[in-house]
């Protein structure tokens, strides 16, 4: 068996699956993040689930003002305790529209992602090079890690994407060896019991 590894960019995944929901006039489901990786893996042949790392922004202090922001870290945290799983936090900061933020006025401030990506990619590589996978998932349809996937597929390691269906995947021909869609029949597969 090829040891699998994978690796969810959270707020890429999260953004596309919520706007393929919305475009099937539906809302996101609940999702068990437990479930997703182990669902991926089985359309690998070959391929065993050894740990799923996430890749999540942490809310900056003005932010965790805000009551709605406790539900989101209490999930990262439980999460993080859940076996073959590991939450690599990075950064949400909130940035002035103009002038002083109102942490309680969406209007007055907007929101900046800090550090997913080196992390990301950081990780990807470390656990290639050293040999800990043969195989790298990544969930995400960022375009920023293609130089990641020459790298591994340079050393050669197998690379898988996992994206939301109506992300644009043929950007990865030449750079993965599978290409998976996920969909509404995948999602049913690892909806929160």
């Amino acid at each position: 068996m090829l040891k699998a590894m994978v690796f969810i960019d959270q707020l890429n995944f999260y953004i596309s699956s919520k706007k393929y929901y919305a475009a099937l006039g539906l809302d996101i489901p609940k999702l068990d993040y437990t479930k997703i990786p182990c669902e991926i893996v089985k359309r690998i042949p070959d391929a065993k689930h050894i740990k799923t790392f996430v890749f999540a922004p942490k809310p900056d202090k003005l932010l965790m003002q805000l009551p709605s922001w406790e539900n989101y870290t209490s999930w990262l945290d439980m999460l993080n305790n859940k076996n073959y799983f590991e939450i690599i936090k990075s950064e949400y900061q909130a940035r002035p529209v103009n002038g002083a933020i109102d942490v309680f006025d969406r209007s007055s401030y907007y929101l900046e992602e800090k550090g997913t990506d080196v992390q990301l990619a950081a990780q990807m590589l470390t656990k290639a090079f050293h040999n800990s996978l043969d195989i790298a998932v990544l969930v995400s349809g960022d375009t920023d890690y293609l130089p990641v996937l020459d790298v591994l597929n340079s050393i050669g390691k197998l690379s898988v994407i996992a994206a939301v269906e109506g992300q644009n995947l043929s950007r990865y021909s030449g750079f993965v060896d599978e290409k998976i869609v996920m969909d509404k029949a995948f999602f049913e597969n690892c909806l929160l019991e």
